[in-house]
């Protein structure tokens, strides 16, 4: 064995345990200091206890937070994609209905008074609509096949647009 290698070894260590408990042992260093040992090890003690050294519920929470957070915007995601014009379906469905049966309006107002308050009612929810519409909603309201076109040369007789019809009718036009 070469001379002057080694670490030096010290016989009588001491065992410091958080508990309180302390014994002596062989090793490289002259104290050492433990979070558990044998006398409150649940294993050797038999009793149930949570050791919480960094947190451990904490993150724990901090996970189950998170996850309720991402299923909020989830559905928040799913509200979302709903039509935004389902007010306005669901006002001129009672719209309609009101018409189709007249005799079932309030009765402290008459009839052409409820119209007009439901269609009053009508665009300023189509207003209100149209101004929250998102970037996305917006490119989506301007390719649907049934928006409105001023040339009628540009719809086919199945009731869709050919943009290269018109510009065709512009190009003929100059």
């Amino acid at each position: 064995m070469k001379e002057e290698i080694h670490p030096t070894y010290y016989p009588n260590a001491l065992v410091v345990c958080a508990c309180g408990n302390t014994w002596t042992t062989g090793s490289t260093t002259k104290e050492i200091h433990t979070d558990v040992c044998s006398n409150c090890h649940p294993f050797f003690t038999g009793e149930q206890r949570i050791v919480d050294t960094e947190g451990q519920v904490d993150r724990f929470y901090k996970k189950l937070q998170a996850r309720k957070d991402y299923i909020e915007e989830i559905e928040a995601r799913e509200a979302a994609k709903v039509s935004p014009e389902r007010p306005i379906a669901e006002l001129q469905r009672k719209l309609t209905e009101l018409k189709d049966h007249p005799d079932d309006h309030a009765i402290d107002i008459s009839f052409e008074e409820e119209v007009a308050l439901i269609e009053k009612k009508i665009e300023e929810t189509r207003r209100q609509v149209f101004l929250n519409l998102t970037p996305w909603q917006r490119v989506q309201l301007a390719r649907h096949p049934k928006r409105p076109c001023q040339n009628p040369l540009c719809h086919r007789a199945d009731g869709s647009r050919h943009y290269w019809l018109l510009i065709c009718t512009l190009r003929r036009q100059v």
